[in-house]
């Protein structure tokens, strides 16, 4: 199981793994939800976006949760 798991996770380019990779997927196409950060902002965050609509296919919307955001639900909930 854990090789499962560990065969669905990229590393990310400062070589860290985010615990959620491989795991979530769009609630409205079922597609995995990519994950990316935003640096526009003074304090940069992590996001979860749905790599269906980066296909260009206009099969989903825009949308995303913050990374932040999930951690702390997840926490919550168990």
């Amino acid at each position: 199981m854990q090789n499962q798991i560990a065969s669905r996770r990229r590393k990310q380019k400062d070589g860290t793994t985010k615990i959620f990779s491989g795991l979530v997927k769009c609630a409205d196409c079922g597609w995995s939800l990519a994950y990316g950060e935003n640096c526009q902002n003074k304090t940069p965050y992590g996001h979860y976006h749905c790599s269906n609509y980066g296909q260009g296919t206009g099969k989903c919307s825009m949308h995303y949760v913050r990374y932040d955001t999930l951690y702390t639900y997840v926490l919550l909930r168990v």
